[in-house]
Formats: structure tokens, sequence, C-alpha cells
């Protein structure tokens, strides 16, 4: 091998080393000196129940056949199973027939007050038929109930 190949190829060979001798430093260098982190992970949820003691969760709602200008109650219990203080919301969805929603209202008693974790309270369902309602005689809805962190 020329002289000229051999110095560049011992010259390659010294890079290489200090390289992997660097790169070996710097990683060690990662692992001495930690960065503290720290953060809460938070559980959104709510439990829906027929009972106070939270023991017979609801899975469905018959509202059974009202007549125009009716409002019919329903009575549950709301639980915050996540683990911040929250507030409720609510909305309806998937409407059958989508007109139903022109001539049914659904609304609920809550005040709209913070929910510790774990906390149960009674809410109050209504659905209100309006009197003017026509062609509608079976429906159907989805209600969603969910929290918001009071920490936003």
């Amino acid at each position: 091998m020329k002289p000229q190949r051999k110095g560049v190829l011992i010259l390659f060979m010294a890079m290489l080393l200090c390289g992997i001798i660097g790169v070996q430093g710097y990683s060690r260098s990662l692992v001495v000196k930690p960065i503290p982190s720290g953060g809460t992970i938070v559980k959104e949820g709510v439990e829906v129940y027929w009972d106070a003691g939270g023991t017979q969760i609801v899975t469905a709602i018959d509202w059974g056949r009202p007549a125009p200008g009716d409002s019919v109650l329903v009575q549950i219990y709301i639980q915050n199973i996540g683990n911040e203080p929250s507030n409720l919301t609510l909305w309806t969805s998937d409407w059958v027939p989508v007109e139903a929603q022109t001539f049914l209202l659904l609304t609920w008693d809550y005040t709209g007050q913070d929910l510790a974790v774990m906390e149960i309270i009674p809410v109050t369902l209504t659905l209100e038929v309006d009197p003017d309602i026509q062609d509608i005689h079976d429906f159907s809805f989805d209600i969603g109930i969910g929290i918001q962190s009071i920490y936003g």
C-alpha cells in the first residue's frame, strides 16, 4: 500500500475511533444528568346509574308513549369517575326520524355545580313533546353525558 493511502486510512480510523469515543462519552453524560419530569394523568368520564348507591347502570331510557304537550321526567344519578373535579355536559345525537328533534326537547335540572372525584349526584332528565307534533309516532335518539375538567 502506498504511504499516502496508509496515512489517509490511519487518519480515517483515528477519526472514526474519536467519533465512537465521543458518542459514548456524550451518551454517558445524558445518563448521569437526568431531567426531572412530572405531571398528572387525567382520567375523564362519568357513569350513569338508576340508584344513588351506584349499583344499577343505565343502559337505555324508555320514554314510554308521550302525547303531544306531555313532559316525561326520568331520575338518574351521575358519577364523576375521573380523577379531577369536573362539570357535566349534555347533548343528543342520532335522532330517528331526524325531524323528531324539531318537536322533542331534552333538558335536565343540573345547575353546573362542580362534581368532586367519585361524587354521585341526582339529575332529572325531562323530555318535552311539542303540542304541535305531527307524523311522528316512534322515535329514538342517543343521549350523551360527559365531563369537562374545571381546570380547563
